[in-house]
């Protein structure tokens, strides 16, 4: 069985990942790959 690494994120990176994936013009998957944080990571973030 593989362990996955858990990464903890700050709050200031959180907050400016959702407000980039919210005004920028591509995708949020797009957006995501260009941080590297998974898709439904940076989906949530944006939710809240």
């Amino acid at each position: 069985m593989v362990k996955r690494k858990i990464t903890q994120y700050t709050i200031e990176f959180k907050k400016s990942s959702a407000q980039l994936a919210y005004q920028s013009e591509q995708s949020i998957a797009a957006t995501a790959k260009e941080l590297g944080v998974n898709v439904g990571t940076l989906t949530g973030w944006v939710k809240k």
